[in-house]
């Protein structure tokens, strides 16, 4: 299923959202707002990106290891927002990087 949604004032975008639910069956009283399953994936991202850098980074400081984790959100038909099974199946897939530090002495 797509939704519209109002990216920003001058731009609009198609969201897909898996069908579940009731709305996957025709029925009613469903309240998905597309713009709030936009709003609420990209909230996901933000604050998973941010905990994966905040609890990894500092255990990699003192090494000359280098880090990329994969993930994906996805959103169903009702607004749900997730993490993907895999990063693949998700509305968006996010590569949180981390290059190989060297500490001058």
């Amino acid at each position: 299923m797509f939704y519209e949604v109002n990216f920003d004032e001058e731009t609009r975008i198609l969201f897909e959202g898996q069908a579940s639910g009731a709305i996957a069956k025709g029925g009613g009283g469903v309240d998905f707002i597309p713009d709030d399953a936009l709003d609420n994936s990209l909230d996901m991202v933000r604050k998973v990106a941010m905990k994966l850098a905040m609890e990894v980074c500092p255990i990699l400081d003192n090494s000359m290891c280098a880090m990329e984790i994969e993930f994906g959100v996805r959103a169903d038909g009702n607004g749900t927002v997730m993490l993907a099974q895999t990063p693949e199946i998700g509305q968006f897939k996010i590569t949180v990087k981390r290059p190989v530090v060297k500490r001058s002495r």
